[in-house]
């Protein structure tokens, strides 16, 4: 036991590891297992991507430092992959190849605060751990010192919440920071002085971060930082775990739930092609930058989950699987948990804390899922607890907005990494105003905290033949724009059908809004029924009230503030001709093959109080529904067949 430097006096990295090589993710046992695990699948398919990946390395080789430059970002992220591709083949180029990288990244003086420096010192401290016994002298001094020059920075400035990123809990800025430096305080504990604050503070620090989470595995940064959040999360957790003995997976059910979130929102098939495979409300694109399967893999294995397994399989197995840490499915898969369908898993889930709901009518490729959202801009565990910002400006001002994904193609669709505009998303201005926060690059929720306000779903139900949702979207409107109600009903009839009503009203005469985004140009076939035509799947949309109704499709310019691109996007206006206190907006949403030659019909019929509406598909199925805006109470349904 190093006795100079006591962390707590009882943790595995004190009483076991201060002189065991190599001691991050694996042992020489785990190793030496490995290298006859490589020679059947399925770790032959995981380490020859790992060996794909440290060939890139060796081709591209690693540039060093230039006057006043800055790391940059991935730097770390090929070292683990060449050091165990060494390992398990025995070729030096690979060690060659290492140790350039490894030098190529101590050359900068600078690492910076944030995911430069977590990228890079977490896979530093991977190849310096893993490597120590076969790299010279002088390599060892050079990158010990210089992890614990860069390590020693962050910890100082965390530790002293000496900045924006110290408290955002949530933000996936933090968790790649955290991750870097418990890995440098695991490698350099026993070759350094004083690391064992770092591993304390680290530890602290992650185990508030479990604490801010919400419990139900979904992210208000979405799929493209949420994942990246997740997957260093995951990372420094079982750093911890493993170095200091605590067990955050057992105490945070966000991680717990995490799996689910990854498997409702993704899009159906039985694999997924690189490319748009996610659905994604916040900042970010339609598919994972850093994929899913080491993410999955890791749950798999402590949450026993089946389909957890399954999903990393198919993700691994179509090669849409996670480039940055490949090395660590041959780390995590667990060959115990047997991989299984998710057919038995219900086709609703009500993600309680964001509050987004996905239905599915399954997963396999010719399924359909439908996504809605509308809940407070971090959850509302952060609402209720956090009066500071836990977790940065990704999140979109989109209550009450809905994705359709049906016959083989996104019909509703996000408007992806944008500039934060309520207009951009599938909701509703009010005045031409639209929901508090917007209007800047990145979400601004001061506001939102200091009144603790954030909007909810009220109700979410599902039976075989259709699913409900009701939620109450008013408060993500401040009372400068007279809104007094927006209430969204949703009737996802299955297959393919779906009928929104939206119950408005504000304090004085108002022009309501209703916005609807698509890949392809809504068509008017009348003055209030419109097509969108995409390759394999189609979608009627037809407004059923207000009677008198103004309909305007065009092509909507969608900037951005940073480099990710400015697009037009086409859209869809429903609103009320004259301005009124009160309105009823009932629309249907209809999808179809775009083979077929006709379009489904829909009808309404008022009688009294009652809408009564007839949809007809192309495959000649008939639906009725009696719609009665004046029942409704809160979370009280407003349809019936």
């Amino acid at each position: 036991m190093n006795t100079q430097d006591i962390i707590t006096g009882s943790t595995p990295l004190e009483d076991q590891l201060d002189k065991v090589r190599p001691r991050l993710f694996m042992n020489a046992a785990k190793l030496d297992e490995l290298k006859r695990q490589v020679t059947s699948e399925p770790y032959t398919s995981m380490y020859r991507r790992v060996v794909q990946l440290a060939d890139a390395g060796v081709k591209n080789g690693f540039s060093r430092a230039e006057s006043g430059a800055g790391i940059g970002r991935g730097r770390g992220t090929v070292m683990p992959n060449l050091a165990l591709t060494f390992f398990i083949s025995g070729n030096e180029k690979y060690l060659d190849a290492a140790k350039e990288s490894m030098l190529a990244a101590v050359s900068f003086d600078t690492w910076g605060e944030s995911l430069d420096y977590g990228e890079t010192s977490f896979g530093l401290a991977i190849a310096y751990d893993w490597l120590h016994g076969v790299l010279d002298d002088e390599t060892l001094e050079q990158v010990r010192d210089a992890l614990y020059k860069h390590g020693s920075e962050r910890h100082q400035y965390i530790g002293q919440n000496s900045g924006w990123l110290a408290n955002v809990y949530t933000c996936n800025h933090l968790a790649v920071v955290m991750a870097g430096l418990m890995a440098s305080a695991g490698t350099l504990y026993g070759d350094c002085d004083n690391i064992a604050p770092w591993v304390r503070m680290s530890t602290e620090k992650l185990r508030t971060m479990a604490m801010a989470l919400g419990d139900d595995g979904a992210s208000q940064e979405s799929h493209g930082y949420g994942a990246f959040y997740a997957l260093y999360l995951i990372k420094a957790a079982t750093l911890v775990m493993e170095l200091t003995g605590e067990n955050l997976f057992d105490r945070c059910d966000w991680l717990r739930n995490l799996s689910n979130f990854f498997l409702y929102s993704s899009l159906p098939g039985e694999g997924h092609p690189v490319g748009s495979s996610y659905f994604n409300f916040g900042d970010g694109a339609r598919w994972h930058w850093h994929g899913l399967d080491v993410q999955q893999r890791k749950l798999a294995a402590v949450y026993r989950n089946p389909a957890a397994q399954w999903h990393a399989d198919i993700l691994t197995s179509t090669g849409y699987g996670l480039d940055q840490a490949a090395f660590l499915n041959l780390l995590w898969f667990d060959p115990e948990v047997k991989a299984e369908l998710p057919d038995n898993l219900p086709t609703m889930h009500h993600f309680q804390d964001k509050e987004i709901v996905f239905c599915r009518t399954g997963w396999k490729p010719d399924s359909e899922v439908f996504g809605f959202k509308c809940g407070p801009h971090f959850g509302h565990h952060a609402l209720r607890h956090y009066p500071h910002d836990i977790g940065g400006g990704h999140m979109c001002p989109d209550a009450a907005a809905f994705q359709i994904y049906s016959h083989g193609d996104r019909l509703i669709v996000d408007d992806g990494y944008k500039s934060k505009w309520t207009n951009f998303q599938n909701t509703l201005l009010i005045n031409g105003h639209g929901q508090t926060g917007e209007g800047a690059m990145w979400f601004e929720g001061q506001q939102l905290r200091r009144e603790r306000r954030g909007p909810m779903i009220l109700r979410a139900e599902s039976s075989e033949s259709h699913d409900e949702i009701i939620a109450d979207a008013t408060c993500a409107y401040g009372a400068e724009t007279g809104l007094k109600k927006f209430i969204r009903h949703f009737l996802y009839i299955k297959p393919s059908i779906w009928l929104i009503a939206d119950e408005l009203e504000a304090g004085s005469p108002s022009t309501f809004e209703l916005y609807f985004h698509a890949d392809n140009p809504f068509e008017a076939i009348d003055d209030r029924s419109f097509r969108v035509t995409c390759e394999h799947g189609s979608l009627l949309l037809q407004s059923l009230m207000p009677q008198s109704v103004s309909a305007s499709a065009f092509i909507q310019a969608v900037t951005t503030e940073s480099s990710h691109g400015d697009d037009d996007i086409p859209a869809l206006i429903l609103k009320n001709p004259e301005k009124q206190t009160r309105a009823f907006f009932l629309t249907a949403l209809c999808a179809f093959s775009s083979e077929e030659t006709s379009v489904p019909e829909v009808t309404a019929d008022f009688r009294d109080k009652e809408i009564q509406v007839s949809l007809k598909h192309p495959s000649n199925d008939c639906t009725g529904v009696t719609v009665s805006p004046n029942n409704s109470e809160s979370g009280r349904s407003i349809f019936s067949f």
